[in-house]
């Protein structure tokens, strides 16, 4: 492991408002945080967290639950989270996999995928974050009313994702190939995220879409 990765993943912890699946006091502060007032959001996958973070910055009433395996990726949304006091942020080292454990069903009001690993061969379907699976996790996560939403640069996920979903009797919303093209976009779809930004230096359409229960 690189020497600066392995430094980031280490230091992660002494920045407030970060917890760890492997902690023993993993449970209580989890539980804390979900005590706060206010809708719950999620974004799984959430990399440096910079679309959590300005989410936060707008919606200062509303929670949020930013989730990532990458410990070394974490560290730079911890930072900002620090820099600007978002006390309604919460950062997750954890696989999406175990989500069922610590929340209740019907607790999550919003989930956002910001532009997960594809995981482009035919035998690694099953871990897509919007895969049967994951869409089975989220349906028990989601309220009501919840919704999911999608952005990638990989048009392969973008129609797995939307095939998939309307297997599995979700509505569909949403749905764009090249969300960037639309006149008035939704300020919420302009906030661009680390790797966003490259792939759109890159000269690559951000695909988006919109589910709901």
């Amino acid at each position: 492991m690189p020497r600066i990765k392995k430094k980031l993943i280490e230091t992660l912890k002494e920045w407030p408002g970060v917890i760890e699946k492997p902690d023993p006091d993993f449970r209580s502060k989890l539980g804390l945080f979900l005590s706060r007032k206010g809708a719950l959001v999620m974004e799984l996958g959430c990399g440096r967290g910079d679309f959590t973070i300005e989410m936060a910055k707008k919606f200062p009433h509303t929670n949020f639950i930013a989730l990532d395996r990458q410990g070394e990726r974490l560290w730079y949304g911890a930072k900002m989270r620090s820099e600007f006091t978002l006390e309604n942020v919460l950062f997750i080292r954890m696989d999406v996999v175990f989500l069922r454990e610590f929340l209740k069903e019907g607790s999550v009001s919003e989930i956002w995928l910001t532009f997960p690993d594809p995981f482009p061969k035919k035998g690694q379907a099953a871990r897509r974050l919007t895969s049967h699976i994951f869409l089975d996790l989220y349906r028990y996560l989601l309220g009501q009313a919840g919704t999911v939403n999608l952005k990638t640069d990989d048009p392969n996920l973008f129609l797995y994702s939307k095939e998939i979903a309307a297997e599995l009797g979700w509505k569909i919303g949403e749905s764009t190939e090249d969300i960037h093209a639309q006149i008035n976009l939704d300020p919420i779809l302009q906030i661009q995220t680390h790797f966003e930004k490259k792939h759109l230096k890159a000269g690559k359409k951000i695909n988006y879409l919109r589910i709901s229960k």
